[in-house]
């Protein structure tokens, strides 16, 4: 929990050579002694758990697909700050992979998967998602050029072939309008792409469109062991991702917007202003007070007991 912020100069200009910013180490102030004291009580709680692991969304990167990027950046995503930060506050628990670990992790314990930047995919691993990714009633999200690029040709077509909804490329806004359920929501890209596509499934079930257009952006498509999902532009919403997230069966630990994280049995929840805030765990326990702004709070997932107040 980054020890390392509290003896480092911080690098913020605020034009006061007096200011403690200034500094390139302070350990020996009170409160941040305070601080660490907790950091180090919480460390030694959580040593002592067996580690289990508790995302039910899993988030795919891919590094090979770097190489295929160009000057205009085609195939450059949304600013993976963006794409957490949306994720973070959806109230459910995500891990990260890149393509190449995902035969060392165990798929069974995920209900959702994001490709979030993998538009290369090879013959191989299509085969190795159709086979076990895309089964057990499993949600898969694919983002703009997911599974643009096979192994010696690229196009839409190959997006289609992947997803299961055929989609086309065009030229459009890049900003969309998303409606699921009773939620509605308009979202843009953190950087322009330079390539879009639009579904053109009549299996599909369209729930996004680019602004200002009947342009389908975004659909949903349930087939016999999956559903899929496609989005031209990355649904940065948290009602929206927390949304798709209850369809898939993932478990929700909040629902105001929070910045959450859970692991190795304890619950971090950030709040950015005074509010109530409400925590339900897995194992039925559920946790309602009321918490000032910027407050971090830690709690032990299986008794919902504060772990950051003072002893």
């Amino acid at each position: 929990m980054g020890t390392w912020f509290f003896d480092h100069r911080l690098v913020i200009d605020l034009g006061q050579e007096t200011t403690i910013y200034i500094k390139k180490g302070w350990w020996d102030h009170p409160q941040l002694l305070k601080e660490i004291k907790k950091i180090k009580r919480i460390a030694d709680h959580t040593a002592k758990a067996s580690y289990k692991p508790q995302a039910e969304v899993l988030c795919v990167f891919d590094t090979l697909s770097r190489y295929y990027s160009n000057a205009a950046d085609a195939f450059e995503f949304d600013n993976f700050t963006f794409v957490f930060n949306t994720l973070g506050k959806s109230g459910a628990i995500y891990d990260s992979v890149t393509f190449d670990d995902l035969k060392l992790a165990d798929l069974g314990q995920y209900k959702c998967v994001i490709f979030v930047q993998t538009p290369y995919l090879t013959k191989e691993r299509r085969e190795m998602i159709k086979n076990t990714l895309a089964c057990n009633s499993r949600h898969l999200i694919w983002i703009n050029t997911s599974g643009y690029l096979d192994d010696t040709d690229y196009g839409a077509e190959h997006i289609s072939d992947i997803c299961g909804i055929q989609v086309k490329d065009i030229a459009a806004p890049t900003a969309m309008d998303i409606k699921l359920g009773k939620l509605e929501s308009s979202v843009e890209p953190y950087h322009p792409y330079s390539l879009h596509f639009t579904p053109v499934d009549a299996d599909a079930q369209v729930i996004g469109h680019f602004t200002g257009t009947t342009i389908p952006a975004a659909a949903k498509k349930t087939f016999e062991n999956h559903t899929s999902w496609f989005f031209s532009v990355f649904p940065a919403d948290c009602d929206i991702m927390r949304e798709i997230f209850k369809e898939a069966g993932v478990h929700i630990y909040s629902e105001n917007g929070e910045a959450l994280l859970v692991g190795n049995g304890i619950a971090v929840l950030c709040t950015d202003c005074d509010r109530e805030v409400q925590l339900h765990f897995p194992n039925g326990i559920e946790v309602t007070e009321s918490l000032p702004a910027m407050t971090t709070a830690v709690y032990d997932e299986l008794t919902g007991k504060r772990l950051d107040l003072d002893e």
